[in-house]
């Protein structure tokens, strides 16, 4: 694999010197090069484009953000993270759409080294050079205009509710995303990642989402209900019934709540992969939505665009730091047995309720399980009262 290449930006010397110290045991496997200022960095970046740039914010002449937002639209395929010890919130919405993941200083060497490994090993994942800028370029995901115009008027309302938000938040699978990204990063100082749309609303604060809809425009009500062909409506009822359903499969195999969490967020998000598909390349995905006859399986969108909406997924997500299991069970979640780190729960749950699902709707007697995979798990597996458990959801359309 080709030496990994990181650029440090930052005004204050010292602040690289510490950085360069910190980090020298890793000066065997990575290209580090440490510079003052974003003009240097941009000039260096534009001769020998860099994998990854970690750059502070507050900067003299061109700062960090507009650094970053030069980066993002020549290279975009570059990873960019904001290094900061200011988190205003003006700063932070600036920032929304072009960085991949906050880290506040001092940062331990622990947490800046892990982040950088995570931003950057789903790219094994997902190879495929285009669809690299692609996902990495993305600011945003489209959302349900319907969706759209209800948060609103809920913002609007002079009796506004956090929690009312994160309920509408949580229908939509751009605006989950986007909410989870941000109340994950460091500029919250959370001790754990979290998976709870509605939860991260709450934190963020119903002033933080005012300002992150009305003023960064993260999500428009402008565009098509069918981006690239691809049906919101029927999109957003798959990935309630499979997130609803994982979650379930993990309450009858006991696992925490933090990992049933986790599990509904994968769930919910296992398709996001779709919309930036669809969203990025509109015209190829609807022809192949009209080849297929319905939504193209992942065989198909690998064979069309070189990855499936499940690696795009995964990326994306990974990228914006989510929980590191989520990220996981999006990558494998139509082949859990491939997951190379191991035997995550949160793939094999969302798994068997995405074939469960889409064995419903299609009115197929057999969904298309990784049998072997769910042969080989200890405890073993019995599939047929997870099926039955699934069945039972979708025939109610119980909701969480």
């Amino acid at each position: 694999m080709p030496t990994l290449r990181l650029l440090f930006v930052d005004d204050e010397p010292q602040i690289l010197e510490g950085l360069r110290r910190l980090l020298r045991t890793r000066r065997k496997i990575w290209d580090m090069c440490f510079v003052q200022s974003a003009v240097e960095a941009l000039a260096l970046h534009q001769a020998q484009p860099f994998d990854v740039v970690i750059s502070d914010i507050r900067m003299p002449g061109m700062d960090g953000v507009e650094l970053l937002e030069r980066i993002k639209a020549s290279h975009p395929h570059t990873v960019r993270i904001a290094l900061s010890g200011h988190s205003e919130q003006q700063e932070l919405l600036r920032a929304a759409g072009t960085v991949h993941r906050y880290l506040t200083k001092p940062c331990q060497p622990e947490q800046l080294e892990a982040t950088i490994e995570r931003t950057t090993a789903l790219r094994q994942v997902l190879a495929n050079p285009e669809l690299l800028s692609l996902v990495s370029s993305l600011g945003k995901l489209p959302s349900l205009p319907t969706i759209y115009q209800e948060l609103m008027r809920e913002i609007r309302s002079p009796t506004c509710s956090a929690a009312r938000i994160g309920g509408i938040v949580k229908r939509d699978l751009g605006m989950a995303t986007k909410v989870l990204q941000l109340v994950n990063s460091s500029w919250f100082g959370l001790p754990n990642k979290l998976a709870d749309p509605v939860q991260a609303t709450v934190i963020l604060g119903t002033e933080t989402l005012r300002a992150l809809v009305l003023q960064a425009h993260l999500y428009q009500s402008g565009g098509a209900k069918r981006p690239g062909g691809l049906d919101l409506e029927a999109l957003w009822e798959h990935s309630m019934a499979v997130a609803t359903a994982a979650r379930k499969l993990t309450v009858m195999a006991g696992r925490p709540r933090v990992e049933q969490d986790i599990t509904f967020l994968a769930g919910l998000l296992h398709d996001v992969g779709r919309l930036v598909l669809a969203q990025g390349r509109p015209a190829d995905y609807r022809q192949l939505i009209r080849d297929a006859g319905g939504l193209p399986s992942a065989d198909q969108e690998r064979a069309a665009f070189g990855g499936s909406h499940a690696e795009v997924g995964a990326y994306l997500l990974g990228l914006w730091g989510l929980p590191e299991e989520a990220v996981e069970a999006l990558a494998w979640h139509h082949r859990p047995g491939e997951c190379p780190f191991r035997v995550c729960c949160a793939a094999t749950a969302v798994h068997v309720a995405d074939a469960a699902h889409h064995a419903h709707i299609q009115g197929l007697a057999e969904p298309a399980l990784d049998l072997d995979h769910l042969a080989a798990i200890e405890p073993r597996v019995q599939t047929q009262p997870l099926l039955d458990a699934c069945t039972a959801i979708f025939g109610t359309g119980a909701r969480p």
